[in-house]
């Protein structure tokens, strides 16, 4: 009986994870879910409360134009949360995810500061982002650095409404083959300079009702063979995020995005490189396009509530694959197969290396040649 009522919750939850909601909606009537480019426009703010919403193309070149559906006076009566005019702190954002998620929120018009390890490439995305970001250099992984990129935002914008935890670092192959110091930075960016960074930013966000967005994996909820160590750490995470729900104060929101594979150059970090934004764009791995997990966020920033969510939705359902009898079975399955999936992935991640070593030429059949100059979850 209990099993049986276990599933159920399983399957509810799911359900309501995996609703229909398309990338944007207004009034009820749902919105273009063409992909999105990083030269887009979102044009909201004062439409929304009016109940019309104004979505520019995401091909840059025409607007579109929708009139609210027969929910539109909830949306006047109920309107989301504003960001513009909050500061919001965003992690690991010289590129990819990163970068997206800064570029959607600046141009909403929040105060964006941006961090990054590599300094150059942060200063250099933020000359190209729209609105107000500050880049700031910091190396996530020392304690003293986190501390200070936390006073210096206060002390310079006055104020900090919410933080994305963005920045972090993966590995490719089993568990038994992972050296001392690749265990020991990956747990010190995955798990504790995301814990230590939160406890610093709660004071200052909590009596604010501000938001705390963990950019997770659906590894945390399915474990895989090649990203063991990785699947741990976001699993984590998203221990930190139930935990947090439990004792926040009213007002203070909790959100967790749980992204499947996405289109960055987060192998290519793993491997142990620094790569430019020209190797980045040669070496992005398949997926979905990291703007999409852009918008997840920004939906963070204006709702009401906590938020769990997986990009694309239906990734929702890898949540039944942690509960019995289906990980037992995953167990069953996936051990004999794990050292082909490692050697798969290893593959695969020294393919994308060696794409994004070689010289760009002008008849390079390369697929991510108009993608962002932005694609990766690690600086």
């Amino acid at each position: 009986m209990a099993f049986r009522f276990t599933i159920a919750i399983a399957i509810l939850d799911v359900v309501l994870l995996t609703r229909s909601r398309t990338d944007d909606r207004c009034g009820g009537t749902r919105m273009s879910g063409a992909p999105v480019r990083m030269d887009a426009v979102v044009v909201r703010g004062d439409d929304e409360l009016t109940g019309r919403c104004r979505l520019a193309d995401y091909s840059g070149s025409r607007v579109s134009m929708r009139r609210p559906g027969p929910n539109g006076y909830l949306v006047r009566m109920f309107p989301k949360r504003i960001v513009k005019g909050r500061v919001v702190l965003v992690t690991g954002a010289s590129a990819g995810i990163g970068r997206s998620v800064a570029a959607r929120l600046a141009t909403a018009g929040a105060t964006v500061v941006t961090s990054a390890r590599d300094g150059t490439r942060l200063r250099t995305a933020a000359r190209y982002l729209p609105g107000t970001v500050d880049p700031v250099e910091c190396d996530l992984t020392d304690q003293r650095q986190r501390r200070e990129m936390i006073d210096y935002v206060v002390a310079r914008h006055g104020r900090l409404d919410a933080l994305v935890n963005n920045a972090g670092l993966g590995h490719v192959g089993l568990f038994g083959d992972i050296d001392q110091n690749s265990l020991r930075e990956i747990v010190e960016l995955n798990v504790i300079a995301v814990a230590d960074l939160t406890r610093l930013t709660l004071p200052h966000i909590a009596d604010r009702g501000g938001d705390v967005v963990m950019i997770s994996s659906v590894a945390g909820w399915v474990p895989v063979p090649p990203l063991s160590l990785y699947s741990a750490t976001k699993a984590a995470v998203n221990a930190l995020v139930h935990a947090l729900r439990r004792e926040a104060p009213p007002g203070l929101r909790i959100h967790s995005i749980n992204p499947g594979p996405v289109r960055t150059e987060w192998l290519l970090r793993a491997a142990g490189l620094r790569p430019s934004d020209d190797e980045g764009r040669r070496g992005c791995s398949f997926g979905t396009s990291p703007e999409r997990v852009a918008e997840e966020v920004y939906r963070c920033l204006t709702g009401y509530r906590n938020r769990t969510v997986a990009v694309p939705r239906w990734f929702g359902a890898a949540r039944l694959a942690g509960l019995p009898p289906l990980s037992n079975a995953l167990d069953l399955a996936l051990a004999p197969v794990a050292p082909l999936l490692a050697r798969w992935a290893r593959h695969y991640q020294d393919s994308l290396v060696t794409r994004a070593r070689r010289e760009q030429h002008g008849d390079l059949d390369d697929t991510t040649s108009t993608l962002p100059t932005s694609t990766t979850p690690r600086n």
